[in-house]
């Protein structure tokens, strides 16, 4: 089956790592792997930092071109004709603004993969995007909810039968190597994973930073794997701890597994993530996370059983850590669990037979309507 996709908030394509693009990549793999052909027909990205109305407005107009332009290229044969069109990730900053005009046109089915609804988002200079955002998730055949929090605000817009669970997931092939062997009472390797920017980004560094300036006597190196416009800031936040601290800068997408496995800590407090795709790599290495107990973390982060989750203070955050620090084997039991539960409900595995399911229900019941399918 031919899938197009689009991805308003980051194309896979996009040249600057995040969880974003490597989620869009993975579902395209999963695709792939359930037997579908996918290509990406719209390289659009909608995303905007402050919204105005004339910048909505203008990226209302631009979506309304790309449709056309994407629709003549289906017609004219330049590019292949899908059977379903599948949006990964949108929100009042990235509606989708191509796609469910593309659908309509077409007579096929719209899915859509991860989205949130805000209401507040109604009553500020918002409005446009988020109105767009509900038209989509009502035109959508599936929506498909990758953490709790999304699936209860979309559940206002979206009918129930219409709104699937979808757990976020990880192709955990790369990252289920063989840990290194350990000495015994070696201290504790903490990695930290992260883009270094301003924002939620700076605040979780600047919380684990706070938290390792708690530990004390505790033993234990951090290895720092990023880079980004405010990768002085994040110096200087772990300037005073020393030798303890390594900065990796930048690390390509394929070295990541090695710094995971060699991890016996995932330290990421994760201010603000969506859910965190180092959570889904760290628990598929065996490395165990710890992170504050957010709707995001919480999402993909059992806590006491594939991880920690902690208060949302430099001393809640050091504490999480210290049990671990201190408890080989209990990270031992973590990190088994963690690895286990990768692979039975969150590997790409599993995702792709997701998909699968509900692309064939939509195909069903469009045909079903007497629609082109």
């Amino acid at each position: 089956m031919h899938v197009a996709f689009h991805a308003p908030m980051k194309s896979p394509d996009h040249p600057v790592p995040s969880g974003d693009r490597t989620m869009a990549r993975l579902l395209l793999a999963a695709l792939a792997r359930a037997g579908h052909t996918a290509t990406v027909p719209s390289h659009l990205r909608t995303w905007l930092r402050h919204g105005n109305p004339r910048d909505q407005a203008a990226m209302a107009a631009a979506g309304a071109a790309e449709a056309a332009r994407v629709l003549a290229d289906i017609r004219a044969g330049r590019t292949p004709r899908p059977a379903v069109w599948l949006t990964y990730h949108l929100y009042y900053r990235a509606p989708d603004l191509a796609g469910p005009a593309i659908a309509r046109a077409l007579d096929i089915p719209y899915i859509v993969a991860e989205a949130s609804h805000a209401p507040k988002r109604l009553r500020d200079h918002w409005t446009p995007s988020e109105t767009a955002v509900i038209a989509a998730l009502r035109q959508a055949a599936a929506v498909l909810a990758m953490t709790p929090l999304d699936s209860a605000c979309l559940g206002r817009v979206v009918p129930e039968d219409r709104l699937h669970v979808f757990p976020a997931f990880v192709d955990p092939a790369p990252f289920l190597g063989d840990r290194p062997a350990r000495p015994e009472g070696e201290p504790a390797r903490l990695l930290a994973v992260g883009m270094m920017r301003e924002g939620a980004k700076l605040a979780s560094y600047r919380r684990l930073a706070g938290a390792l300036r708690l530990l004390g006597a505790e033993d234990w190196h951090l290895t720092i794997a990023g880079d980004g416009p405010a990768r002085a800031q994040v110096e200087a936040l772990f300037d005073d701890l020393g030798a303890r601290v390594r900065f990796a800068r930048a690390v390509e997408p394929e070295a990541l597994p090695r710094y995971y496995l060699e991890a016996d800590l995932l330290a990421w407090p994760g201010v603000g993530e969506a859910y965190g795709m180092v959570y889904l790599e760290a628990q598929a290495a065996g490395a165990v996370p710890v992170a504050l107990a957010g709707p995001g973390p919480s999402a993909v982060i059992a806590d006491g059983h594939t991880g920690r989750l902690t208060e949302d203070t430099d001393a809640g955050y050091a504490a999480g850590l210290a049990g671990l620090i201190r408890n080989p084997g209990l990270r031992r039991k973590l990190a088994e669990a963690g690895r286990a539960e990768i692979l039975e409900t969150r590997s790409i595995a599993r995702a792709a037979e997701r998909l699968d399911t509900c692309i064939a229900a939509c195909l069903a019941a469009a045909r079903a309507e007497g629609r082109a399918a």
